[in-house]
């Protein structure tokens, strides 16, 4: 029998009282009635000077490889599942045939069998800039949020960006929509315990940031906080699936797993099939994964249950590459979660949905986290030209042609990730805890099918790598001096610079 409780009532959305300290450009009004104010778009000063030298586009929203969003006219609209684990890179999912002896993860594997697996996705190397992606469509230089939020204003996502449920009430969708599990995307400064509600959320329940405690929590509830023992990746699932259960019409539901992020530990064990009689570290995370992934599957199995399954499309993401201490080989520990390396922002990324016309195949089309916004639009049925503000920039680009034809080629010419602090921090080229320091890092991370460039904007580091004879990037091509003229790596350099001063002066 499949256990479901009644959510309660959905809470008025807040008022937005902490606005940041800019000069509002216009006013809009909300699908709620509520009046916004919509402020510049936080950017670095050199920024300004490329702009004017490379010029900007003049259409009112432009993504990042220079097309239009347009809405799908013709789509019939859906339900869309968002999930997010945490601290999950392709290393740790076996049918990227990367890791070393990886968690075992049925559901994920019976996912991609019905869906599409894309190879060449990319988050950002840190949870807090990805999760700004996912809700905004927007790089982090354009949110302003390139590290961990802490309790400074500047690093909280701001209530003048529209996330994805302001584009959907804004845009008329109808669409019912709620978060459930890991936030961290506000502090007590800009939004506080309401931040997920501020953001546009009719519900969320769930943690505000990271837990210290998967079986004692603090779990926020519309704004109101109280501790909970019940295990954090079971209760993130109840939440989802009561809240699934009471929707009579359709929904988008982002349900972000703190899993399997640290504390590492042992789950309940009817969760996992991990041996932890000696537990280690790595044992532990991998019990966290079989745990998470089994709590997917009663997801997965609830929406069966609803009749929801067949008429939802489901993404399946990490928020950023494993982390140092759990990464194994062949993936190298210093090019992990917080770098700019492969093993830092190259994620699962799964799609199960009615649109996809062949399952069980892959896509190695540059896609990644910032796509669920234009995704969730197309698929509601949304126009974005007319829902956004006028002038808004979004870096979005919807999956729904790679759905529907797996051959399609990719439609961003280049992937993109960046890191940056707000604060400045010694944020370099290869991994090492942040420490304060007076000058800021800009690293930007870009590649085409075969080239990948790491570039310091501030310090002019710089690393190239050939990722089709060197995936784990272990020859820096810049290591030996200049690369040789006219050939294909000086091409390939050359065009990626050109392209990462393309987009951040967009």
């Amino acid at each position: 029998m499949l256990d479901v409780y009644a959510c309660g009532n959905t809470a008025t959305r807040a008022m937005k009282s902490h606005m940041p300290q800019r000069k509002p450009l216009k006013k809009t009004v909300a699908g709620n009635g509520l009046t916004k104010r919509v402020f510049p778009c936080p950017h670095f000063p050199f920024l300004l000077t490329l702009a004017v030298l490379l010029g900007v586009g003049t259409l009112n929203i432009i993504t990042a490889s220079g097309f239009s969003v347009q809405p799908f006219q013709s789509f019939k609209p859906g339900n869309v599942l968002v999930l997010v684990a945490d601290d999950f890179g392709v290393d740790k999912v076996g049918l990227y045939n990367i890791g070393t002896n990886p968690p075992k993860t049925p559901n994920l594997d019976a996912l991609a069998q019905k869906g599409m697996v894309f190879r060449n996705a990319y988050s950002n190397p840190m949870c807090c800039p990805t999760r700004a992606t996912i809700q905004t469509g927007r790089y982090s230089f354009r949110t302003g949020i390139g590290w961990i939020i802490q309790a400074e204003p500047a690093y909280a996502m701001q209530l003048s960006e529209v996330a994805i449920p302001e584009m959907l009430d804004n845009g008329n969708s109808g669409y019912a929509h709620a978060a459930f599990g890991k936030w961290h995307l506000g502090n007590g400064t800009v939004g506080g315990a309401l931040a997920p509600n501020n953001a546009g959320y009719s519900y969320y329940a769930g943690s505000l940031a990271n837990i210290t405690n998967y079986f004692s929590w603090n779990k926020t509830t519309n704004g109101v906080t109280a501790l909970t023992t019940k295990y954090a990746t079971t209760d993130t699932v109840d939440e989802a699936l009561a809240w699934i259960n009471t929707q009579t019409k359709s929904w988008f539901a982002y349900v972000a797993f703190n899993a399997p992020h640290k504390p590492y530990h042992a789950p309940p064990s009817n969760l996992h099939s991990v041996d932890l009689t000696n537990p280690t570290t790595i044992l532990q995370y991998s019990a966290m994964v079989e745990a998470m992934d089994t709590e997917i599957g009663r997801l997965l199995m609830g929406l069966e249950r609803m009749g929801a399954l067949k008429n939802t499309t489901i993404i399946f993401m990490g928020d950023n590459g494993t982390p140092t201490e759990v990464i194994q080989p062949p993936l190298n520990p210093l090019h992990s979660k917080t770098t700019l390396y492969e093993g830092g922002i190259n994620v699962p990324f799964i799609v199960q949905s009615p649109y996809i016309s062949r399952p069980g195949v892959e896509s190695k089309a540059f896609v990644g986290t910032v796509d669920v916004f234009a995704t969730v639009a197309q698929i509601a049925g949304v126009n974005l030209t007319n829902t956004l503000p006028p002038g808004t920039k979004i870096d979005s680009i919807s999956l729904i042609p790679y759905l529907e034809k797996p051959s399609t080629p990719s439609i961003r010419p280049m992937n993109f990730a960046e890191k940056f602090d707000p604060n400045g921090s010694t944020n370099g080229l290869i991994y090492h805890p942040p420490t304060p320091n007076p000058s800021t890092s800009s690293v930007k991370a870009a590649r085409n099918e075969k080239y990948k460039l790491i570039w310091d904007l501030i310090t002019q580091k710089e690393e190239f790598y050939d990722l089709e004879s060197d995936p784990f990037e272990q020859q820096n091509l810049l290591a030996g001096g200049s690369l040789l003229p006219n050939s294909s790596e000086q091409a390939a350099y050359t065009q990626l610079k050109q392209q990462i001063i393309s987009l951040v002066s967009s």
